[in-house]
């Protein structure tokens, strides 16, 4: 499957880097505080990405978001491959393993990236457990500069090395 996989990937987006996101975490109850807006809270990591292809790791119903992403900014995250992240867990695990890097939040998918060797940056917000309140800013975005300045690192380097963003 990961042939297959890779195969599919290497005709439909060339030899460009290949980086996986995930921007939320299904259980409100235990991940809520995890999840944030890919268009807004990681507009700056995804801009700073540059000649990459990004692909969508986020099960559940991505198309708002990842519409919205392309809308306001111009980013094309890709969620067209035949793989049902949430039901195919060798899917994912083929998937995940034919990416250069995976950028999520602490889910499912930060588990089995990390589990399978691949280079993963997992955002894990500190303090109390909400993104923004009313009277701040988010505050994912000391966790959003910190990636971008590793992703303009990493272009520097191949491959992207492992690291937990934090």
């Amino acid at each position: 499957k990961v042939k297959q996989i890779k195969n599919e990937l290497d005709d439909r987006y060339g030899d460009k880097p290949r980086i996986g996101v995930a921007w939320k975490s299904a259980r409100a109850e235990f991940g809520g505080h995890k999840s944030s807006d890919i268009s807004s809270d990681w507009a700056t990591i995804l801009e700073t990405g540059g000649d990459v292809t990004y692909l969508s790791l986020q099960y559940g119903n991505t198309k708002p978001d990842l519409d919205r992403c392309n809308e306001t900014l111009g980013v094309v995250i890709y969620d067209d491959l035949d793989v049902d992240v949430t039901k195919d867990i060798d899917g994912l695990a083929a998937l995940i393993v034919s990416l250069d890097l995976v950028i999520t939040t602490s889910n499912t998918t930060a588990h089995v990236a990390g589990a399978l060797g691949v280079p993963t940056w997992v955002l894990i917000p500190r303090g109390p457990a909400h993104l923004r309140s009313e009277e701040h800013t988010s505050e994912l975005q000391p966790l959003v500069n910190r990636v971008c300045r590793l992703l303009l690192e990493t272009k520097k380097q191949t491959p992207c090395s492992s690291s937990t963003v934090a």
